[in-house]
């Protein structure tokens, strides 16, 4: 019982032990929002890498394979397998306004392709972000139609957007009605040919290149063999949306067009089989080819058991297929650029971790000094009876507590940071300069409160001595007021004093993610406390040592 008064009497009564506590609450904090954000920089990737991936790929390289309506019924009737899509990947060349671009071309089938992956959630121009960008950038909001910007003229005909249902025509694969054209319709990667976006990240119609305008693509069909055919096979679309998966791989190296179109396109179609003097062979047709076939798992399924479901589905149909099928899962698939996020998460979290022991350090340093100040009390505890592990437990039961209300204070300090991070981030960049310069009216409105309180001091009436302070206060509150109302009156003077002090962590301009990841992996968060508690432990374990060694005579005789 007495370790325990002796604790709570401590911790009430020493500044030091605070201040080590302190430590222990920053290094805490520290390191929980570092893993945090990382995290939430993980988790993006993975969500981004995911969401146009599948679950499973089967994939036998660009020259594609045959029979794969056959594999996918067979998918489509497992018990593991929720939907199943073909899918066309070949290489391109894309030309818009005289720009000639290598491109990914991809060949869906929208509805099929919807079920296996966020295709649909994926489409960026909505007709709520399209009347959000006529409000934001359109000169005229009421005019009834949104053009490129600087684009009318070289388009060689105008396209509505206002109004217009660009998901739809996105999910067909078909123009809408108004724009009055028979070109094929395509979806391209949000960052294929981009505009710039504004401050808030937002990309805007008015600075875009790409919608509404058409777009030619030049595809090279292959042999069986892998050998290039000489024809090229060349087709113009009009471009109905654009597609923001969040992953910089997809959407700014990738057009996506109709399935059948690309297949017709890179010869890949079914057609009759010819003998040696090039003569239809009666009742004989080559299987029509896709490159890789995307799963989709039912709930509940994992993805190791997926993979093998799949396998075991397709493993009949494979043998009549003379190329090599792999199965991947989409981990597999972009395993390298995720590898490179996790190593990063662990070397920042790593090298905070070290910057943490200074925690260690300050606990260990707080209480040596303690013991040193306290030899007496340790004396008189030993003459007492207190045995040489009963004072040890004294001190280590006093850096226990100071772990535990540090750490404590650390995941509150951390999880107020990470779930207000985008608020922090918009106060620092949009609020912090009017914030500071209302300080400038509060400060000159102090001075002024000081001043009228000395002058009423030396000049007034009894009466208004009694009023000095609150007219002195009533002073600072007026200015600020005044500086607040200023402030909000002049714009320019708003907008410069934005770009004078505010201070901006996260440019939406410049990263891809409009706003900062972050997530609290509660897994991590319990291992980090633990530490943080176990560092104040050790930290006090060397002083606890040498306080229970004392001699308690000359412990109680110690100066």
């Amino acid at each position: 019982m007495y370790k325990l008064l002796l604790i709570l009497r401590y911790l009430r009564r020493k500044l030091a032990p605070m201040f080590a506590a302190l430590a222990v609450t920053l290094c805490t904090a520290m390191v929980i929002i570092v893993i945090s954000v990382m995290g939430g920089f993980l988790e993006m990737w993975r969500d981004s890498a995911k969401k146009l991936s599948g679950e499973i790929t089967i994939s036998a390289g660009l020259v594609g394979f045959g029979h794969y309506d056959d594999m996918l019924a067979a998918l489509r009737n497992h018990p593991d397998v929720q939907s199943a899509t073909a899918i066309i990947y070949t290489f391109g060349i894309v030309k818009i306004d005289n720009n000639v671009l290598k491109m990914e071309v991809v060949g869906i089938r929208p509805d099929e392709l919807d079920e296996v992956v966020q295709y649909r959630e994926s489409l960026h121009w909505t007709p709520e972000r399209i009347d959000r960008d006529v409000q934001k950038n359109s000169p005229d909001p009421n005019e009834p139609k949104l053009w490129p910007a600087e684009k009318g003229e070289t388009i060689g005909h105008y396209r509505e957007f206002k109004g217009e249902d660009l998901i739809g025509a996105a999910m067909r694969l078909e123009p809408p009605k108004q724009w009055r054209t028979d070109l094929p319709a395509m979806v391209t990667g949000i960052a294929v040919y981009p505009g710039p976006r504004d401050k808030e990240g937002d990309f805007s119609l008015y600075a875009n290149a790409t919608m509404g305008n058409e777009m030619t693509v030049t595809v090279v069909p292959m042999t069986e063999g892998g050998q290039l055919i000489l024809q090229q096979a060349v087709k113009t679309f009009v471009v109905v949306n654009e597609l923001k998966s969040g992953f910089i791989e997809f959407d700014a190296n990738r057009v996506y067009v109709p399935f059948d179109t690309l297949q017709q396109m890179l010869q890949m179609q079914s057609f009759p089989i010819t003998d040696e003097n090039n003569v239809p062979v009666p009742g004989q047709m080559s299987p029509a080819k896709t490159t890789a076939i995307l799963v989709k798992s039912k709930p509940g399924v994992p993805l190791a058991q997926l993979k093998a479901s799949v396998a075991a589905a397709i493993k009949p149909i494979v043998k009549r297929i003379p190329q090599q099928v792999r199965i991947q899962t989409w981990e597999e698939q972009h395993a390298t650029i995720l590898g490179a996020v996790e190593k990063e998460k662990f070397l920042l979290v790593f090298l905070f971790a070290i910057i943490s022991l200074v925690a260690f350090v300050m606990v260990a340093t707080t209480f040596y000094n303690i013991v040193l100040e306290k030899t007496r009390d340790v004396g008189v505890l030993r003459a007492l009876g207190a045995s040489h592990l009963g004072v040890a437990g004294l001190f280590l039961g006093y850096g226990l507590a100071i772990g535990v209300v540090g750490s404590l204070a650390g995941f509150l300090l951390a999880w107020g940071v990470v779930a207000n991070l985008n608020g922090i981030q918009d106060f620092l960049e949009k609020d912090l300069g009017a914030a500071v310069y209302v300080l400038f009216y509060a400060v000159g409105g102090l001075v002024l409160g000081l001043i009228t309180f000395l002058v009423l001091g030396r000049i007034g009436g009894k009466a208004l001595l009694r009023w000095r302070l609150r007219i002195a206060a009533i002073t600072v509150f007026v200015n600020i007021v005044i500086g607040w109302i200023v402030l909000h009156s002049v714009p320019l003077l708003y907008d410069e004093v934005q770009r004078r002090f505010g201070i901006k962590i996260w440019d939406a301009q410049i990263y891809y993610f409009d706003r900062i990841p972050a997530k609290l992996d509660w897994t991590e968060v319990i291992v980090i406390l633990i530490a943080a508690v176990m560092s104040a432990v050790l930290g006090s374990l060397i002083p606890a040592i040498v306080a229970s060694r004392l001699d308690p005579v000359e412990a109680i005789r110690y100066e």
